[in-house]
C-alpha cells in the first residue's frame, strides 16, 4: 500500500495525523482573524514592531559579519573572491555592507 500521492491512499493513522493538522491550521487562522478583528491597531502595530525587529537583528547581524579580519582559510578566500565578483550585480547599499 502506498502512503504517498492522493488522499486516498493514506494509511489511517495518516489519515487521522492531517486532519488533525488542518484542524488546529483552521483554529489558529481562526484565532488571528478573530483576534485582528477586534483590535486591528493593537495587530498592525504588532506587525509592525515584528518586521522592524527583524529588519534591525538582520541589519546587525550582516554589520558585525563584515567587521572579521582578512581571510586566513580557503574557504573564507574563495568567499570573499564570490563576493567580489557578484558585487556589481547586487545594489550598492548591499555591496557596501558585505564588501
Amino acid at each position: 500500500m502506498s502512503t504517498t500521492g492522493t488522499a486516498g491512499n493514506y494509511t489511517p493513522a495518516q489519515s487521522y495525523t492531517t486532519e488533525q493538522s488542518q484542524s488546529w491550521t483552521d483554529r489558529c487562522c481562526d484565532e488571528v482573524s478573530r483576534a485582528v478583528d477586534e483590535n486591528p491597531t493593537g495587530s498592525l502595530l504588532t506587525a509592525f514592531g515584528a518586521g522592524l525587529g527583524i529588519g534591525v537583528a538582520l541589519g546587525l547581524s550582516v554589520a558585525f559579519s563584515t567587521a572579521r579580519p582578512k581571510p586566513r582559510s580557503r574557504a573564507e578566500e574563495l568567499g570573499h573572491r564570490i563576493l567580489e565578483s557578484i558585487q556589481d550585480y547586487i545594489p550598492d547599499t548591499i555591496s557596501r555592507r558585505l564588501g
